[in-house]
């Protein structure tokens, strides 16, 4: 596709192989005071070397598209798609109770229930019959 690209590749792969190799070359050492920061600062060297790499890799097609032309698409291919939004709930024309009934300051008290919830009163009918049995 790009040389140019490719290079670069393959360029932060060598040098992520290189910091790879001086960690590990630290740790097979003796320990020496400091040793903990410098395998730490490699680390961080590697992270941003692999990742580069990575990156690179991922986007390379695009990359050589849009130098050659073509409109590189602004999303990430690999995004999964937006699912369209649920049709939202239409709320009911006829409720059951109007709720200013209890007010907006008022508690429901368990007469509202019965009057208002139909599974509140299933509950009850249940426990009636339970309590018969």
């Amino acid at each position: 596709m790009s040389d140019k690209i490719n290079a670069s590749i393959m360029l932060l792969r060598s040098k992520a192989v290189e910091t790879f190799g001086m960690i590990k070359e630290i740790e097979a050492r003796p320990a020496e005071r400091g040793d903990a920061q410098k395998i730490a600062d490699l680390a961080l060297e590697f992270v941003q070397q692999e990742g580069a790499m990575l990156t690179l890799q991922q986007y390379l097609r695009q990359l050589a598209d849009a130098a050659q032309g073509a409109t590189a698409p602004t999303e990430n291919p690999r995004a999964p798609l937006k699912k369209p939004m649920p049709a939202q709930k239409k709320p009911r024309s006829t409720p059951l109770e109007p709720a200013t009934k209890a007010g907006p300051n008022k508690p429901i008290t368990e007469k509202d229930l019965e009057t208002r919830s139909p599974t509140f009163k299933r509950s009850t009918q249940r426990k009636r019959k339970k309590d018969e049995s």
